[in-house]
């Protein structure tokens, strides 16, 4: 509600999302039986269509809490992503640790969870590059390594850290045959 509150002050539309996300109850039914009334403290109504919307305002000012100015967050629904790029790898783990670290803040702060077995890291580098040497980022979430992965699937598209655009062609391919 506060955040709401930033983009339209002491608006009536205010007191209508007061209205639809405060004091909202839950009962659960398990095993036969329901449990007590509880207030719902957080959160929106899941599958609501006004969840979207409610979601995109809560975490637009994320990337606001990001100071490098070499790290970009893109961010397209729940799906968030850091990028940076320089000639020194030691530099971009040192700006993408901080502004995980950031983010991470943010969402302690917003009472969001961050879940570490879904954040991945991949570095984007010639295939040349790659054969010289062990390309590594060492990068955590708090204490919980960040695997560093060679392919992810992003928004529907797997990228490679060689941006051959195999894997993504071979899955492409998979799903016409079937």
């Amino acid at each position: 509600m506060k955040k709401l509150s930033l983009y339209t002050a002491n608006s009536p539309s205010v007191a209508f999302f007061k209205s639809y996300l405060e004091l909202r109850p839950q009962i659960v039914y398990i095993n036969g039986e329901y449990s007590t009334e509880g207030i719902i403290r957080y959160g929106i109504p899941q599958g609501s269509i006004l969840g979207p919307l409610l979601f995109c305002i809560f975490i637009n000012d994320l990337p606001l809490h990001i100071t490098s100015d070499s790290v970009n967050c893109e961010m397209f629904a729940d799906d968030t992503s850091l990028n940076a790029s320089d000639k020194n790898t030691a530099t971009v783990q040192s700006e993408l640790q901080k502004s995980i670290n950031e983010v991470s803040d943010w969402c302690d702060k917003n009472a969001m969870i961050l879940h570490p077995a879904k954040t991945k890291s991949m570095l984007l580098a010639t295939r040349q590059k790659h054969q010289l040497r062990p390309l590594i980022l060492n990068l955590n979430l708090k204490d919980n390594h960040i695997e560093q992965v060679h392919e992810h699937r992003h928004l529907g598209i797997i990228i490679d850290d060689e941006f051959s655009w195999r894997p993504h062609i071979t899955s492409t391919c998979k799903t016409i045959s079937k």
